[in-house]
């Protein structure tokens, strides 16, 4: 159950000279527009009629120069009404183009822009949103070269059959007559309730209802101006600002689609809902496929592969490469204090010193990465140890002699001559003097390994 869709946009700034007048105040189509002395713009691109198809107006659309003060972009769209009236809509007034720019094949809008009270800093050559006009007063300041800025934009659509054995497709026609032109093109019963959903959700996408209810919010320019002062706009802004809308359009069709099955996403009061009544719309709602991008994110099954393979390389490496280089090392006897230092400078080592010192415990000797006891033994925590300890930081010179009361070598240091700043033995090591000041050393077990 597939069916295509298609959208083509064509939109073009519009001449205006000899579809703009000059409308003064005591002029009958500026009554109730304007003041005493106003000069306003009438365009004349066809007349505007009422809901049920009489005359509102003759004219198009109607601006007051002096309303701009203050104000920035503002945007009125209006849709072609020959194919609308008579219809119910009180607040859009249908517009009958005049010939030049009638369609019979889409969905003709007209927009107007005007700029108002918005000055630049640079001239725009952007053909709908020109500004290259400056005063004596303004020479860095550039203004919007007329007072309103209108475009004409024609939206069609096409809906393909993909089953079909040559791909039959309608012509492009407006959203209203698209989907008469589905009888020629070999739909299933099954397509036929798809082009129906479609059908109704073309109506979102239209300009006149998005531009209609969002106004100079439908500018993107809008966005970089500030306090009525406005950056630099490419040439091609026009283009830009059209995408947008088509983007945005598209966007609603596939939101229309989606609720179809899910539900409206905001039910307005007086909105009743109807659940699908025949078997087609049922599995229309139970078998539909979407992307979510809410609630599940989508990623790469070979990427994360990479990732978990390169990441275990690494952990892997970093886990041998000692091993392998300290034996390579020991094999061709190629740094061997480096790895003799590698080894006996690591935390652990220094930990089994400051138990060595305290004489607890019978290390085994050797080159150990991780060093052992000879025996099973527990240890307290060093702060039970510290318990049983002294810390001093007195000076002690220290000579080379051979009696063994005096100290030669306090954690594997030493040497000839030299002086001690700290040191940690047991207590039951160290006494007083009788003037309780220096700490005097009665005996150092000697260590059998040395520091270089």
């Amino acid at each position: 159950m597939t069916v295509s869709l298609e959208q083509i946009t064509t939109c073009a700034p519009l001449l205006q000279d000899e579809f703009r007048e000059i409308v003064y105040s005591n002029d009958s189509r500026a009554e109730g527009l304007s003041n005493e002395g106003d000069i306003s713009y009438v365009y004349n691109y066809g007349p505007l009629v009422t809901g049920q198809g009489d005359l509102f107006q003759n004219h198009t659309y109607f601006y007051n120069t002096n309303s701009f003060y203050g104000h920035g972009y503002n945007l009125e769209a209006t849709v072609d009404g020959s194919n609308l009236v008579p219809y119910s809509d009180n607040e859009t007034l249908p517009w009958l183009p005049i010939n030049a720019l009638a369609t019979a094949d889409g969905e003709l809008t007209i927009l107007f822009l005007t700029q108002n009270n918005i000055f630049y800093f640079e001239p725009c050559d952007d053909p709908w949103f020109a500004a290259n006009l400056t005063t004596e007063k303004t020479k860095t300041a550039y203004w919007p070269s007329t007072w309103v800025s209108p475009m004409a934009c024609s939206q069609q659509f096409q809906i393909c059959n993909p089953r079909s054995r040559s791909k039959q497709c309608t012509g492009f026609w407006a959203a209203l007559d698209v989907k008469d032109k589905t009888l020629d093109i070999d739909l299933n019963m099954a397509q036929g309730h798809l082009v129906d959903r479609i059908s109704l959700a073309l109506g979102s996408s239209s300009l006149s209802v998005l531009l209609t209810t969002r106004k100079q919010n439908a500018i993107a320019a809008s966005g970089t101006v500030q306090y009525l002062a406005q950056n630099y706009l490419p040439p091609d802004q026009w283009m830009r600002e059209i995408s947008g809308w088509v983007n945005t359009g598209l966007a609603s069709i596939q939101q229309a689609v989606l609720e179809y099955a899910t539900g409206p996403t905001h039910i307005i009061p007086g909105i009743r809902r109807q659940l699908p009544n025949n078997t087609f719309d049922n599995n229309m709602c139970q078998n539909q496929i979407v992307n979510e991008t809410g609630d599940t994110k989508s990623f790469s099954v070979l990427g994360m592969s990479v990732l978990f393979v390169v990441g275990f390389i690494i952990i892997l490496t970093s886990y041998i490469l000692d091993t392998v280089v300290g034996n390579l090392q020991q094999r061709f006897r190629i740094g061997e204090h480096a790895r003799l230092s590698w080894i006996f400078d690591d935390k652990i080592q220094l930990h089994k010193l400051l138990y060595h010192e305290l004489n607890l415990g019978e290390w085994s000797e050797g080159e150990q990465v991780f060093p052992t006891t000879k025996t099973k033994r527990k240890f307290s925590s060093l702060a039970a140890t510290k318990s049983r300890t002294k810390v001093w930081t007195h000076s002690v010179s220290i000579e080379d002699t051979t009696n063994d009361n005096l100290l030669r070598k306090v954690f594997q240091g030493g040497g000839s001559s030299g002086e001690i700043h700290m040191g940690v033995l047991p207590t039951d090591e160290i006494q007083q003097d009788t003037q309780g000041e220096t700490p005097v050393i009665s005996s150092v077990k000697r260590s059998q390994s040395q520091r270089n």
